[in-house]
């Protein structure tokens, strides 16, 4: 595994959460980048202001469902998101590995 730690800096540190996160999420086929344009969708999706922050929370807490391995609460945020926004090629990508 890599070293991830930060060097040379006044508060030393090892961003082990970071590489958790990023070691799951290529466990899953999976980057950043995808779960930056399911944001991007919900963003520029036509739905109410406050649609657009529920949708923000889903996100999140999907997120945190992968990176916890909890499969089934995943689909569920990521289906809440589709029945808001759509079946958009973000939530297609994700879907496909859950």
């Amino acid at each position: 595994m890599q070293d991830r730690s930060i060097k040379d800096s006044f508060n030393s540190s090892s961003l082990e959460n970071v590489s958790i996160q990023s070691d799951i999420l290529n466990e899953y086929g999976l980057s950043e980048k995808d779960f930056d344009n399911l944001e991007v969708a919900i963003n520029e999706a036509e739905i109410g202001e406050m649609a657009k922050e529920q949708n923000q929370l889903y996100l999140e807490k999907l997120k945190k469902s992968i990176n916890e391995h909890e499969k089934e609460q995943a689909k569920k945020f990521l289906g809440w998101i589709k029945n808001s926004i759509g079946n958009v090629s973000s939530v297609i990508t994700i879907a496909s590995v859950l």
